[in-house]
């Protein structure tokens, strides 16, 4: 019980010579906490790299269709009717991608009857569907 009352007294005589002599200083005109303070004004954004280039540069390239479909020929490694792919080691497709050994898609299951491993066969490829659409079996 002493104890408590040393802890209240002491808090008291505390926080009563804390408190007597602050005084908050007024803020600056100019601060922006102050209520009389002007508002900032900012120029627009300008970036510097933009106005040194060319106009050539400035404008908008104009959009290229893209050629949607390609043609290339490998051999195939696997047919997988269950899911419409088929397995293919196949030379670069110009414009397209490098040669590689790749699964694709097919566009109708139909494709792939009469296929088997080893087969040599030319192909069109559908690019933005990434879909083979045609298969033909080379003798």
């Amino acid at each position: 019980m002493i104890f408590k009352r040393t802890l209240l007294v002491l808090s008291l005589v505390f926080m009563a010579g804390c408190s007597s002599n602050y005084v908050a200083q007024a803020l600056p005109k100019n601060h922006p906490a102050n209520p009389k303070a002007q508002l900032a004004t900012y120029a627009p954004h300008r970036n510097p790299l933009n106005s040194e280039l060319p106009k050539k540069l400035k404008q908008r390239p104009k959009v290229s269709q893209k050629k949607s479909l390609a043609e290339g020929e490998g051999k195939v490694i696997a047919v997988v009717p269950t899911s419409d792919q088929i397995v293919i080691n196949h030379k670069k497709i110009e414009g397209f991608m490098d040669a590689m050994t790749m699964g694709y898609k097919v566009s109708s299951p139909s494709l792939l009857e009469g296929l088997k491993p080893g087969d040599q066969i030319r192909f069109i490829i559908d690019i933005e569907g990434k879909k083979l659409i045609k298969i033909i079996k080379q003798n």
